[in-house]
């Protein structure tokens, strides 16, 4: 098993939670695992990667440095997943209608070209129709609507 076999998302969720919560009960709670499995989990997690990410004590648990770092890519990359799952969704293939791109008068043709160009390498299937006013005629004769 190879070292980053061991972070999964759900450790990700599990980190942020406790911090948020500041106890592993309510942490515990909010992700509806028990709260030993919790524990233990992170536990696992500090020791495979000799890292300490809380520091515990009666008043509860705090992030150390180590654990302050990781809690910031942990919210970006659970935040990234969110992000690319609601992007899935809205690209199913029946999503797939034109979508309209309005934008100022003021936008230079190139400017507005690259966009396009962009937006259709991210996604080739969609029909990307920009409009606000005047027509303009883009690379490869392609009109735009401009406004």
């Amino acid at each position: 098993m190879s070292i980053y076999d061991h972070l999964e998302f759900r450790h990700l969720k599990y980190i942020i939670a406790i911090a948020d919560e500041r106890t592993f009960t309510a942490a515990a709670s909010r992700v509806h695992v028990a709260q030993s499995a919790l524990s233990t989990q992170i536990r696992q997690l500090e020791e495979i990667f000799e890292v300490p990410i809380f520091d515990r004590d009666r008043e509860g648990v705090s992030l150390t440095a180590q654990g302050q770092i990781l809690l910031t890519f942990a919210r970006r990359i659970v935040r990234g997943r969110e992000e690319l799952i609601d992007a899935l969704r809205a690209f199913r293939p029946e999503t797939f209608r034109p979508l309209k791109i309005g934008f100022s008068s003021f936008v230079e043709k190139h400017i507005l070209g690259a966009l396009l160009d962009s937006m259709r390498a991210i996604a080739p299937d969609v029909d990307f129709v920009p409009e606000a006013g005047a027509t303009y005629d883009i690379d490869g004769g392609q009109q735009l609507v401009a406004g």
